[in-house]
């Protein structure tokens, strides 16, 4: 009667009052606060396993490399990116040790390549050509005669 005079379902009345009377230690069952407290930690259980899964991916990506210069940071992201995000992806590696932000990520992959990283590609192009022809290099020379 109470709920149909306030426009309530008398099942919501009724789930309502059986709530309050767990929540006041009256019948057994999952209080409110226990409830959201679940709930809080389910949410950082999720944010923990993501982050252990960035971690992981993290760690094989690295192992091939010694050294984590941005380049490489940033062509881990991007083979991950659509997995994990990017915001989430320079947060977990920066709390690890490999500090990156996600600016500096979007700025690595917009700014265009330096003199250097030109010539060296360049220079690379020519030693693979040199070490690969036949004529040249016939693949057994080493560091010293190219």
């Amino acid at each position: 009667m109470i709920g149909r005079s306030h426009g309530v379902n008398a099942d919501t009345l009724r789930g309502w009052c059986k709530q309050a009377a767990i929540d006041a230690g009256e019948r057994p069952g999952t209080t409110t606060s226990d409830a959201q407290r679940i709930k809080s930690l389910e949410v950082e259980v999720r944010e923990f396993k993501r982050a252990n899964e960035i971690l992981l991916a993290a760690s094989s990506f690295f192992a091939r490399e010694l050294d984590t210069a941005t380049a490489v940071v940033v062509q881990f992201t991007d083979d991950h990116r659509a997995r994990f995000g990017v915001e989430p992806i320079c947060r977990v590696l920066t709390e690890h040790g490999v500090p990156i932000a996600p600016s500096g990520y979007y700025a690595f992959k917009t700014r265009p390549a330096c003199a250097r990283t030109l010539a060296d590609a360049e220079l690379i192009a020519h030693i693979e050509r040199v070490f690969c022809d036949p004529a040249l290099g016939r693949g057994i020379s080493g560091a010293r005669r190219i």
